[in-house]
């Protein structure tokens, strides 16, 4: 796969100016740095992997299962001018009998949120699976906690479809979380800020 993904579509032509680059990972790109991502509990409070890894092995192990599973493709999120690893977006498993799969992403250098990278890169991960995968859908699922991430997949054309009352366990409390669920099929465009906004109206709590 090339390390630029494919921007044959509005969303990735609308979102190139912001200083961002997808490539599969390799397992040469886990490093200390990325390590301890999942150490800071700003970063990992939202994971839902079911056992973090606690070393750069266990974490090269993680990498190359994902490489292993031909369902699922793992890309890290590189800031272009420094070539600067920042984060992760997975694309997958995918259901071929649906034509869907589902998106994921985190952000782990916190220097970069809220500076346009998270939504870039969901824009151009979807942008992927339309084209190479085929996809006739995607879905994602975010913590009602979590307006970042659903803000971002807002902004790259994702819609507001369920809501699933205490769905998660919330890591470090004994409290649980209800989930946002996201959808965006081909044919949706981008929208505005006031647009996504208006999705909570009738849902929030």
């Amino acid at each position: 796969m090339e390390s630029h993904l494919s921007q044959s579509n509005g969303f990735a032509r609308h979102l190139r100016k912001v200083d961002v680059h997808l490539r599969v990972l390799q397992r040469d790109d886990v490093s200390a740095r990325y390590l301890e991502w999942f150490h800071d509990v700003q970063v990992s409070r939202y994971l839902e992997l079911a056992q973090q890894p606690a070393t750069i092995q266990e974490l090269r192990e993680y990498v190359q299962s994902r490489l292993d599973d031909a369902s699922t493709v793992l890309f890290g999120i590189f800031q272009s001018s420094t070539n600067t690893h920042i984060g992760n977006i997975k694309v997958g498993p995918r259901l071929d009998l649906h034509q869907t799969a589902s998106v994921g992403i985190l952000i782990g250098d916190r220097n970069f949120w809220g500076r346009g990278f998270a939504t870039t890169a969901i824009a151009l991960a979807s942008d992927w699976a339309f084209s190479e995968w085929s996809c006739v859908k995607l879905n994602a699922g975010c913590q009602a906690q979590n307006w970042s991430s659903i803000a971002a997949f807002r902004r790259a054309g994702y819609r507001v479809e369920g809501w699933q009352a205490d769905q998660v366990a919330i890591r470090g409390s004994a409290d649980r979380s209800d989930v946002v669920l996201l959808g965006r099929t081909r044919d949706q465009s981008l929208i505005d800020e006031r647009t996504w906004r208006s999705d909570f109206v009738g849902i929030e709590r």
